[in-house]
C-alpha cells in the first residue's frame, strides 16, 4: 500500500480527492506521477494493457509516495479480484455494476469472513509478506471499493445498489452511460447530465460518496453538487497533450529565418 495513503480517511472527512487514470503498462509513468500531487492514480486493468505483474511493479513506483492506488478491474472476477487484493492496492474500482445483487456479490469477494468469503494469503505483499499481522483484521478499514455505474439498468436500481453495506463509492462514467441510453459519444448532452445529476443526488441521500470521471473544466459544478471522488485525464492524455503541442509550436517555426 502506499505511505499513508487511505482513501476511505479522507472521504469520510468529507474532502474531496483528486487522480487520473494511468493506462500505460508501466512503471516510470507512474513514478514520475507519484510526486505530482494526485491523491490517488486509478490504474487501468480494465481497458489498459495491464496485469497484476505489472501493477505489482507500479505499486512499487508509489510506494515512497502518499498518492494511493485504485485499480480499475475488467471484470467481476472472483481470481482477479483476489490477486489485486493481495497485491496491497488502497481500493479497487468495479465497472458494469448494474444491480445490488452484482454489488453485494463484488463486496463478499473484498472481505473475509464472516463478513466475506475473501481467501486467506499470509505471504503476499499486502501484509507485507507476514509482517504486518494486523492486516488481516484491519483490511476493511483500509481499503476503498467504488463500483461503476454506467448504464441505465444501474441508474433504475441505484436507490438498491446505494444500500448495499460495504460499497463505498459509487462512481458514475458519463460516456458509458450516454453510450448505453442511445447517445454515444455524447456523455455530457443535456438528457445524460440530467441523468447524473439525479443520481448524484440520490447517491448523497444515502449518505454515500458519489464518484466521477470529468474534465478540468467540469470539477467545479460536480463538486458542488456533492460529488467527492474525481478522476480528471490520464498520463496518456497528458502526454499526448504536451507532446502534440510542443510539435505545433515548432512547426511554425520551420519559416523562421535568421536575422528576420
Amino acid at each position: 500500500m502506499s505511505k499513508g495513503a487511505n482513501l476511505n480517511k479522507l472521504l469520510r472527512e468529507g474532502k474531496p480527492i483528486f487522480g487520473t487514470f494511468c493506462s500505460l503498462p508501466a512503471f516510470h509513468t507512474v513514478e514520475l506521477i507519484a510526486s505530482s500531487g494526485f491523491d490517488y492514480v486509478l490504474l487501468d486493468a480494465e481497458h489498459g494493457a495491464t496485469n497484476p505483474m505489472v501493477v505489482h511493479s507500479q505499486l512499487a513506483a508509489l510506494s515512497g509516495s502518499s498518492t494511493a492506488a485504485m485499480v480499475r478491474l475488467p471484470s467481476h472476477d472472483a481470481a482477479v479480484i483476489k490477486q489485486y487484493l493481495d497485491l496491497g492496492v488502497d481500493g479497487l474500482m468495479v465497472p458494469s455494476v448494474d444491480t445490488a445483487e452484482q454489488a453485494q456479490a463484488v463486496v463478499r469477494l473484498t472481505q473475509y469472513p464472516p463478513h466475506g468469503i475473501r481467501g486467506i494469503a499470509g505471504s503476499v505483499r499486502a501484509t507485507n509478506y507476514t509482517r504486518d499481522k494486523a492486516y488481516a483484521g484491519d483490511a476493511r478499514n483500509r481499503f476503498c471499493l467504488a463500483v461503476q455505474i454506467e448504464s441505465p439498468t444501474a441508474v433504475k436500481n441505484l436507490d438498491a445498489i446505494c444500500k448495499v453495506d460495504g460499497v463505498d463509492v459509487l462512481f458514475f462514467g458519463p460516456n458509458d452511460l450516454a453510450a448505453q441510453s442511445g447517445l454515444l459519444g455524447q456523455p455530457f448532452h443535456p438528457d445524460n447530465v440530467k441523468v447524473l445529476e439525479e443520481g448524484i443526488r440520490t447517491v448523497r441521500k444515502h449518505g454515500k460518496v458519489a464518484g466521477i470521471l470529468i474534465g478540468e473544466g467540469d470539477c467545479d459544478k460536480y463538486l458542488k453538487l456533492g460529488v467527492q471522488m474525481i478522476v480528471v485525464g490520464s498520463e496518456v492524455g497528458l502526454f499526448v497533450q504536451a507532446a502534440d503541442g510542443l510539435a505545433s509550436r515548432l512547426a511554425a517555426k520551420r519559416d523562421v529565418r535568421a536575422g528576420a
